[in-house]
């Protein structure tokens, strides 16, 4: 009995990095749209049996982030202009809710996380102006964390586990962006507005700057894009 329960916490194990690592694949645009994703190269590659992999995919199709049909195996979801503007048109909704929330009954912590993480961001964004490119990944990491901190005061569950599953989804139409094309736009400048609004608890301000900066993104992938 012990070591079947470690068999399957094992699995279990195996399938969750699995699960990881081709998501994170998948949102850094690593893998192009409509790619096969071969289950015995992806095992080989990350070292896990078909089975982990076959689980992690299938945990993938539930996302939206991989497509499955039968006999035909698994692909990278497909990506379009149209998909795009309705999670964009999703996030602008959801997230103005959570920030209303949020600046409403935020505290002395929520304002100092916006603070730090701003201020982390605002580095990582001054090494890539300065051609560190190498710096991207960090700066994927700081901009989620700020982007949160904004929001962390909201009380919702729900709310905050939705907007988080866009935010992903969004990510990937960003990541695309970047490789398909130059980026001519000043986002540090669009975070610096978007602090100093949520700390001045201006509701208003703050939500109209989240839907320009939402919506800029979308517009930057609709004017590079390549896809479908």
């Amino acid at each position: 009995m012990i070591k079947t329960a470690q068999v399957a916490e094992e699995t279990k194990t195996l399938t969750e990095s699995a699960y990881r690592l081709i998501r994170g694949d998948i949102l850094a645009g690593l893998v192009a749209p409509k790619d096969k994703l071969q289950i015995y190269d992806l095992g080989r590659r990350h070292g896990t049996s078909a089975s982990a992999i076959r689980e992690a995919l299938s945990r993938l199709v539930s996302e939206g982030l991989v497509t499955t049909e039968e006999q035909k195996g698994f692909r990278v979801a497909p990506m379009s202009v149209g998909e795009f503007k309705e999670i964009t048109d999703l996030r602008v909704m959801l997230e103005t809710q959570a920030l209303r929330r949020a600046l409403t009954v935020g505290g002395d912590e929520w304002e100092a996380g916006i603070v730090s993480t701003y201020y982390r961001l605002a580095r990582a964004e001054e090494r890539l102006a300065s051609g560190d490119t190498g710096s991207l990944f960090d700066w994927e990491l700081r901009h989620r964390d700020f982007h949160d901190a904004l929001v962390a005061a909201c009380d919702s569950q729900w709310l905050q586990r939705l907007r988080g599953l866009l935010y992903d989804h969004s990510r990937r139409y960003r990541q695309r962006s970047l490789v398909q094309g130059p980026i001519r736009r000043d986002s540090s400048a669009e975070h610096q507005m978007l602090r100093t609004a949520a700390l001045a608890r201006d509701v208003e301000a703050a939500c109209t700057l989240i839907t320009q900066h939402f919506v800029k993104t979308y517009e930057t992938y609709k004017a590079n894009t390549k896809d479908a």
